[in-house]
C-alpha cells in the first residue's frame, strides 16, 4: 500500500466517526418527528397542507445554503449543532411523505374489520394501519438515510468533521485520490446503513428476532465507534484566545513559576480551505504537541466562519491575514501602512472581541 493511501486510512476512523455521529442521530430523531407528523397529516387535512408545504419548501433550499443558514440562526455557532439540525431537517420529508402514502394505501376493508371487532382508534392505528404501512414507511427511512449520509459530507465547511474532509481538502489540493477515497467511503457507509435497515425490515416481517437484534446492535456499534475517542502568501498573523487561559492560570498561582507548557489542554486549531492554511495548521499542531497540548484541527472553514468560531471560543487559535481581518471583520476600506494596520487590528480585536494577536509569522 502506498504511503498516501496509508495516510488516508489512518484518518478514516476519526472522520468516519464524525460522519456517523452526525448522520445516524439525525435519521433517528427524524423518524421520531416524522412518524407522528405523518399520522397527523393523514388524520387532518387542515394540518397536512401547511406541514407538507413547509417541509417541501425547506427541501428546495440547497443543502450547503441550509448549513450556512443554520450557522447564522445559531449566532455564528459552528461544528456539530448546525450540521446536525440541517441534516435532521433534510431527513423529515421522505419519511413524512412515505408515512402518508403508506397509511393511505391501507385497504379500507381492513379498517372496517378493525372497527367491527371493537378496536379503538389508537388500537386500530398501532395494530392494523402502521403494520400494514410499515414497508412503505421503511422505504422512506431508507431514502432519508441515503440523503443524510450524502449531505453530511457538506458539513466540513461549517467545522463538523466528516468524510467530506477528504473531498474538500482533495479539491483544494487537486489530490484526486483523496477525493475518490472520500466518495467511496461515503458510498460504502450509505450502502452499509441501507442494508442494515433492509435486514431490520425483513427480520420484522419474518419475525426473526436474532437477525433483528444483530442489525440493531450493528447500528448502535457504528455510532459508538464514532462517539468513543480512539476507536475510529501575504503577511500572516496568529489570532488566539489561549493567552486568556494562561493569564487566568498565572493569576491563580502568581507566586509560582510561569506556566510554559500546555500540558493537559485541548487546543482547537482553525484553518481555512486552501493549501497554505493546511500547512500552517499542521505547523501549529506540531508546536502545540511539543508544548504538551492535545491539538484538534478544524479545517476547510471560510474566513468569516473561522473568525466567528474564534470569537465564540469554538476554536482557540488560527492563522489569519491582517488585510482580510481589516476589510472583512473590521469593515475598513482605507489603505494604511502594514505596521499601522497590524497595530490597529491588534487593538480593535482585543477591545471588541477579546482576541489576542499573537504575532506575525
Amino acid at each position: 500500500m502506498s504511503p498516501r493511501l496509508t495516510l488516508l486510512f489512518e484518518q478514516l476512523p476519526d472522520l468516519l466517526g464524525g460522519h456517523l455521529t452526525l448522520a445516524v442521530p439525525a435519521i433517528f430523531i427524524g423518524v421520531l418527528i416524522s412518524l407522528p407528523l405523518g399520522v397527523l397529516c393523514v388524520k387532518s387535512a387542515t394540518i397536512r397542507g401547511p406541514v407538507m408545504s413547509l417541509v417541501s419548501l425547506v427541501q428546495t433550499v440547497p443543502s450547503i445554503a441550509l448549513l450556512a443558514i443554520m450557522v447564522a440562526l445559531l449566532g455564528g455557532t459552528i461544528g456539530y449543532l448546525p450540521a446536525f439540525i440541517a441534516l435532521l431537517i433534510y431527513s423529515i420529508l421522505p419519511i413524512i411523505r412515505n408515512t402518508i402514502v403508506g397509511l393511505e394505501s391501507v385497504d379500507p376493508a381492513m379498517r372496517e374489520a378493525a372497527k367491527a371487532v371493537g378496536m379503538r382508534p389508537l388500537q386500530q392505528l398501532f395494530r392494523v394501519e402502521l403494520p400494514l404501512a410499515f414497508p412503505v414507511i421503511l422505504a422512506g427511512i431508507r431514502t432519508a438515510t441515503v440523503w443524510v449520509v450524502g449531505i453530511a459530507t457538506l458539513s466540513t465547511p461549517v467545522g463538523a468533521p466528516s468524510l467530506g474532509n477528504y473531498i474538500f481538502s482533495g479539491l483544494q489540493l487537486r489530490d484526486w485520490q483523496r477525493v475518490i477515497f472520500g466518495c467511496v467511503a461515503t458510498m460504502t457507509l450509505s450502502l452499509v446503513l441501507d442494508q442494515l435497515i433492509a435486514v431490520i425490515e425483513t427480520s420484522i416481517q419474518s419475525r426473526r428476532k436474532t437477525s433483528l437484534a444483530l442489525a440493531m446492535c450493528a447500528i448502535v456499534g457504528l455510532v459508538a465507534m464514532g462517539i468513543v475517542p480512539g476507536v475510529l502568501g501575504p503577511e500572516a498573523a496568529g489570532f488566539s484566545k489561549l493567552q486568556e487561559k494562561e493569564n487566568e492560570s498565572e493569576k491563580s498561582d502568581s507566586s509560582g513559576p510561569l506556566r510554559t507548557t500546555l500540558e493537559g489542554q485541548v487546543v482547537r486549531i482553525g484553518a481555512k480551505g486552501f493549501t497554505e492554511q493546511f500547512i500552517l495548521a499542521e505547523i501549529l499542531r506540531e508546536k502545540i504537541e511539543d508544548a504538551g497540548g492535545t491539538p484538534e484541527v478544524l479545517s476547510n472553514m471560510g474566513s468569516t466562519i473561522v473568525f466567528n468560531a474564534l470569537a465564540k471560543n469554538t476554536v482557540d487559535v488560527y492563522v489569519g491575514y491582517t488585510g482580510t481581518i481589516w476589510s472583512t471583520v473590521l469593515k475598513e476600506t482605507d489603505p494604511i501602512s502594514r505596521i499601522a494596520m497590524r497595530a490597529a487590528v491588534a487593538g480593535r480585536l482585543y477591545d471588541e472581541y477579546g482576541i489576542v494577536l499573537a504575532g506575525a509569522l
